[in-house]
């Protein structure tokens, strides 16, 4: 039978040990992931229907393996919906200046120009699936994200690869 060992110790060396295997009896064993740093490991029962998970690893390698780079999404995606209004909170203080004639159209215009990323927001971002959920579940609780145009705005998404992904 196969077993798993956790010794709550930091020397990553006597961490896991895994023992033996008889597949016919008690299911399959695989160990997916070995390297330096990281030793993960799957167990199935077959008489039980229980999966084990279980290994050893240095620093967050286990995470990073388990969730992928989920974290580094989330964080690219709210710093982007974050610049996004900013941008918004950029043109709109501009045209102000425009409105109250503290600039002319000219400089309004040559100013856009100039620095046209600090206020226009570009739709072209290609959304994965993971980024696509990360944004519908923020949108939640963003103010006044009420539409898909208001999720393409936020996000930089390109309209066609959002609509696209929507229809999946």
């Amino acid at each position: 039978m196969n077993t798993l060992t956790f010794i709550n110790t930091d020397n990553f060396d006597e961490a896991v040990t895994s023992s033996g295997n008889n597949e016919e009896q008690y299911g399959q064993f695989i160990s997916f992931i070995q390297g330096q740093d990281t030793e993960l490991h799957v167990h199935y029962n077959n008489a039980t229907g229980i999966t084990r998970l279980g290994g050893a690893c240095r620093g967050d390698h286990f995470f990073h393996h388990l969730i992928g780079d989920y974290y580094g999404i989330l964080k690219d995606t709210l710093v982007q919906a974050i610049n996004n209004r900013t941008r918004e909170r950029n043109y709109f203080r501009l045209y102000s200046e425009l409105l109250e004639d503290s600039i002319t159209e000219e400089e309004f215009n040559n100013e856009l120009q100039r620095n046209c990323d600090d206020y226009i927001i570009k739709l072209q971002h290609k959304p994965s699936f993971e980024e696509l959920m990360i944004a519908l579940n923020a949108s939640k609780d963003i103010m006044d994200i009420t539409s898909v145009e208001d999720m393409q705005t936020a996000f930089s998404f390109a309209p066609k690869e959002l609509n696209n992904l929507l229809e999946k």
